[in-house]
Parts: C-alpha cells; structure tokens; sequence
C-alpha cells in the first residue's frame, strides 16, 4: 500500500489581523504618496515625502490641483487620493466623490468637526478649495476666483475689469469686487534664479449671488480668463463658528477690494462703510499675514476708530526693533565686504597685550584695564577688539559689548551680558580721569553693580566686571594722558596696562622698528593749561592750581618757569613755588 502523502502545512501569521490590515493600508497609502510625487515631478511642483502626515500631503494635492486640469492628469490625481482617504488619510477639507456618485449634500459637503475648535473671532476669508475633476459641479452662493498668469501686466487690469462685469452679469451676481495684485513671492523668486526682477500679477474677482439660490456650474470652462484657468474658492459659512454667509461673503469682498501689499488696483460694487461695515479682526488678520504694511494698517485702523490706541500699540517697538535690526544687518555687510577684501590684516601682539590676556588664564581677585594710546589711524579700536576676542578665546565666549565714550563721562553699561560678553571695549575716550572716576566698577573686583539708574532705582540693570576684560583707546588729543605717568592710580601696573602706539597694530611684513617713547619733556610740550591744573591737582596743589589756572599757564610756559616768575609774575607764595618746580621736576626725572 503506497504511503499517504503529506498535507503542506499552512503558513500562519503570527500577528493579528487588525495588524495585518494596518500594514496593507499604510503601504497602500505610501503607494499613493508616490503616484503623486510622480505628478509632481512632471509638473514641476515640490515632492512630499513618503511618510509625510496627511498634512504634508494635502498641500501637495493643493500645489497640484490648479495644474493637473487637462487630459488624464485630473483622473490621475483624482484616483491618487482617492486610496490616500480609502485606507486612512485624512484631509482637512472635504474632497468630491467620483462622478457618477450623486452631488453631496450640505451635510456630506461640511468641514469636519475639528473646524469648531477654530477661534470664531478669527475666521479664514474662505474655506480651502477642493479636489477639482473632469466634471466638477460648482454650487455656491458666493465665490473667490485667482488668475495666476505671467502673461499679466498692468494693461491687463481694464480688460480683467470688463470681463468680470459682465460675467457678473451673465451670472447674475449682485455683489462684486476685483483687484489687480503684484505677486511679490513669485517675483522674488524669478529675481533669485534668472537675475530679473520682471514684475508678476495676479488677479482675484469675488462673486456674490443675493437671491438665495447661488449657481450651480458642470465645471469651470466658463469663468476661464484670457486662457487662464480660474482657482476656486467657495465661500461656506458653519453654525458651530457663528458665521452667517452674509459676514463670509463681506469679508471675501473685503478682501479682495481693500488696498493690500501689492495690490495694484481693486474696485467693487459693494463698497466697505457705504454698504456695510468690516469686522476689525478682519483687518488684524491681514496684518498679522504680512498682507498690509504698518503704514495702511494704521491708516485703515483709524477708519474703524474703537480699539485703534490697541491695535496701534505695537507698531512702535516693531518699527524700533526694526531699525535695530537693520543697523546690525548693514554694519554685518560692511564687515563681511571689508573682510572679503583683504582690508583687515592680523594684529600685532605686544608684550602688553600677551600679558593681558594671560592675566585671564590664571585665578585673580582683579585684573588691571588695557589702556591703548595713538595717534589716528594706527589700528587702535581693531587692535582693542581683537585682544578682546583673544580673551573671549580663553573664556568661551565669542561677543564683547563695544562702547563709544569720547567726550562722555558716563559709562553705560546697560547692554553688558555676562553669559555672552568676553568684556567691553571703551572706543575712543576723551578724557584720562574717567577711568579714575569709575575706578571702583572697572578694576573687575566681585561686586554687583547697577547700570541705567532711575530716580526711584525701578528700571537699574545688574551687571558685573569680575572676570571680563576693559580695553581703553586713546586717541593723542584725550585729555590728561600725561596722568598715566603721574597718577598714583593710574600710573600703577596692577591697575592699568599702558600700551603706546607709535606704529600700525597690524603685520604690514615688514620688521617691527622700536620707536622710542616720548620724553617727559617732550610731553609736557603738548599739555595745554587744563592739563597742567589737573597735574597740579594730582599732587594736592589746588592752590597753585588755581593762580595757574587764572595765568594760563600751558606746559611749554611750565617747562621755562623758575622760583622768580612763579614767585613775582604769579603771585604764589615761596613756599607753594618750590612746591610747583618740585613736582615738575620729579615728573621730568629730576632735570
């Protein structure tokens, strides 16, 4: 007897069927996804990626429907996301059902329910449009048409004008608006890849029918313009937002007839104000969409007078914030194209400088300010930001705050942030003794310091020094240099580091030639009679200072005075005349 044969053992899945499903529609969804990354490539429209949410997909089905209205492409896109929805997409708004199914009812046609969580005070001037088809059936009450054509110029406007008036008649709309718009995205866009900045235009018409029927189309080859086909906006109107149709068509007619960005003419039957009046929010929103200037909102705000103190509130800090932000992008460019030219070369380090920023690798109470001084155009500021980013260097931190003094003995440092400034960089001060005076903030001991007083103390700004460098330039003609020399503080090296220019700070490639210093004669040569009452002061010669003072003595005068002239032509007393010669000549190292 021949033996049984074997039954085959059937294949059993392991996981359950509701899994199983799932798979077979994701990947059926994916499929779809890439029939429509298909259409997109062929037309020129940007790609979804193959998971994208139903979000991303939508706006691809909306990138294409306006281009996929000829031949097969309408069927092509129609059965693409007809199995996206079949197995598990979701669009936002509502796409038609197959041609030969019956044409939906309200019900069937409304948005889904999430639209009820939309803000009622804020609605969209239009619902999005749908998933147009070969034998698409229009019916509407009111309607937003968009021409997009590069064809378009200015000439087109009176004849776009025409047609649409007497279209509006041929269909019995009562109510209309259209407008003529520079497309300023598309003309950035054509500027950006061609170098051409071809203006491109678009046109919009809205259409109101008011007897309580609207128009029911077959399709759209009707309100084709100059060979263009129309985008189809219909304006629904849902219970759950509060909305009538007369306010979603007013605000469609608002739209299209006020004077936006761009717009280059608008006109309307039904007038705003004459015919009725427009929602304030209406106006917010179109700001709020960069679709009106500052300036034609505030110009409109004041048509719509209760709430324009609110509204108006914020143009002022955008405008502020703007200039802000337009000085930073126009000193950025200038750097970048001086960089690119070769006009900044490397600085020089100086044992002054190297000193300095080691002082900052090391654990100290204090630390001393760099103070640079020159003559005009030896690189100093440059030199001073580069010490500074030096220093950033050793802290991790790439900014410093730069700060102009000149003649101004306030210092502010209102703008200082420890977390991102590396120190400050005082430009161009007038005057020696203002480092003397703030002493106490700039020797960068740890200490919280306020900036920005007010009288009641509301508004102050904390800020700290402690560990964060001070760079100082000084131009030849600051006041009392000579101080640096003189001064019991400021001649000391543990709180200032002195370094003199007398070359340019940056490598030229030729050998660095030592210039010797100045000679305290040849110093005082340059004082002027201020300079010499504040050297008198520093030594405690406030008397002698003032009969100085009142004989305009100047340093050469200084340098030639002997015990007779201070004595006789001065009137000091004996006493205070070797006093005055004895100061001198110490600072003159004992002449």
């Amino acid at each position: 007897m021949a033996p049984k044969a074997k039954r085959a053992a059937k294949l059993v899945s392991h996981h359950p069927r509701w899994v199983v499903d799932g798979n077979v529609r994701s990947l059926a969804r994916r499929k779809a996804v890439q029939l429509l990354n298909g259409l997109a490539n062929e037309l020129g429209v940007k790609r979804a990626t193959s998971k994208s949410a139903s979000a991303g997909v939508e706006a691809l089905v909306r990138r294409l429907e306006p281009r996929c209205q000829t031949g097969s492409l309408p069927t092509r896109l129609r059965d693409a996301v007809v199995s996206c929805l079949d197995n598990g997409g979701h669009f936002v708004s509502a796409v038609l059902p197959p041609a030969s199914v019956a044409l939906p009812t309200a019900a069937a046609t409304a948005t889904p329910a999430r639209d009820a969580e939309i803000d009622a005070d804020i609605p969209p001037p239009l619902l999005r449009h749908r998933v147009l088809e070969a034998g698409f059936r229009l019916k509407s009450k009111a309607l937003m048409l968009t021409f997009n054509s590069r064809a378009f110029t200015e000439a087109t406007w009176p004849l776009f004008l025409a047609w649409l008036k007497g279209k509006a008649r041929e269909l019995g709309a009562r109510r209309w608006a259209a407008c003529l718009e520079r497309s300023e995205n598309a003309q950035h866009s054509a500027a950006a890849g061609s170098g051409a900045a071809a203006p491109v235009y678009h046109t919009h018409a809205y259409l109101w029918w008011t007897d309580g029927e609207g128009r029911q189309r077959r399709n759209t080859k009707d309100l084709v313009f100059d060979d263009v086909q129309p985008r189809v906006d219909v304006c629904t109107c849902q219970a759950p937002r509060g909305r009538t149709l007369k306010i979603a068509a007013c605000q469609g007619l608002w739209y299209v007839a006020v004077m936006k960005n761009g717009t280059v003419s608008a006109e309307t039957n039904y007038v705003a104000w004459r015919d009725y009046v427009p929602n304030a929010q209406w106006l917010r929103s179109l700001w709020e969409g960069h679709k009106l200037s500052d300036e034609l909102y505030a110009a409109y705000s004041q048509q719509f007078r209760a709430g324009h103190a609110d509204r108006k509130r914020d143009l002022p800090e955008l405008e502020a914030d703007r200039r802000r932000q337009a000085v930073h992008r126009h000193v950025e460019q200038e750097l970048a194209e001086l960089k690119a030219a070769g006009v900044f070369r490397p600085a020089r380090h100086f044992p002054e400088t190297t000193s300095f920023v080691k002082s900052f690798e090391v654990v100290l109470p204090r630390r001393p300010i760099l103070a640079i001084v020159g003559g005009t155009n030896l690189g100093k500021s440059l030199l001073a930001a580069d010490v500074l980013r030096r220093v950033g260097a050793v802290l991790g931190l790439t900014d410093y705050l730069e700060v102009t003094v000149e003649d101004d003995s306030f210092l502010d440092f209102a703008d200082l942030d420890v977390q991102r400034h590396a120190g400050v960089l005082l430009d161009g001060v007038g005057d020696a003794l203002v480092l003397k005076q703030s002493r106490e903030v700039l020797q960068g001991r740890p200490k919280v310091c306020k900036a920005g007083r007010s009288p009641t103390m509301r508004f102050s700004t904390l800020y700290t020094l402690c560990k964060r460098a001070i760079v100082v330039t000084f131009d030849l003609s600051a006041a009392n240099l000579h101080l640096f020399d003189s001064d019991h503080w400021l001649s000391d090296s543990k709180n200032v580091t002195l370094l003199r220019l007398t070359a340019p700070a940056w490598e030229t490639g030729a050998p660095v030639v030592a210039v010797a210093a100045a000679s305290p004669a040849e110093l005082m040569k340059t004082w002027n009679v201020d300079n010499v009452v504040a050297f008198a002061r520093a030594r405690d010669l406030a008397g002698p200072a003032a009969a100085l003072f009142s004989n305009a003595v100047n340093g050469l005068d200084l340098l030639a005075l002997d015990l007779d002239t201070l004595v006789n032509d001065a009137r000091l007393t004996p006493f205070a005349a070797r006093k005055v010669l004895s100061a001198r000549d110490a600072f003159l190292g004992g002449r």
